[in-house]
């Protein structure tokens, strides 16, 4: 069970299920939209799934620079591109964000 878990904790498989879980909107619209007019029921449950799933990847975008420094608290400095490389989809969104309220 603890190796499964440090599988999937592994700061580069989660950096790229970050990535993976952002960019599938690109791809799975594609698809969903070609159920738009047939069958409307399946769009718009495949358009909720692929946002449910961005905002999975936000959030793990947040939370991504706190595994990384549990995991390796002595060598954080050595890891710190791979954090900030996480917490670039997360920056993006709060300035998104900010620039709307401001505006």
């Amino acid at each position: 069970m603890k190796k499964i878990l440090t599988f999937f904790l592994d700061y580069r498989l989660l950096l790229l299920l970050i990535y993976l879980l952002l960019l599938q909107y690109f791809f799975l619209r594609g698809i969903i939209a070609r159920y738009q007019i047939s069958d409307r029921n399946l769009y718009i449950l495949g358009n909720k799934i692929s946002k449910g799933l961005i905002y999975v990847g936000l959030l793990l975008s947040l939370v991504y620079p706190l595994i990384i420094w549990f995991q390796k608290r002595c060598n954080f400095r050595e890891k710190l591109i791979f954090a900030f490389i996480g917490f670039v989809p997360e920056l993006y969104y709060i300035a998104l964000y900010i620039l709307t309220i401001m505006f």
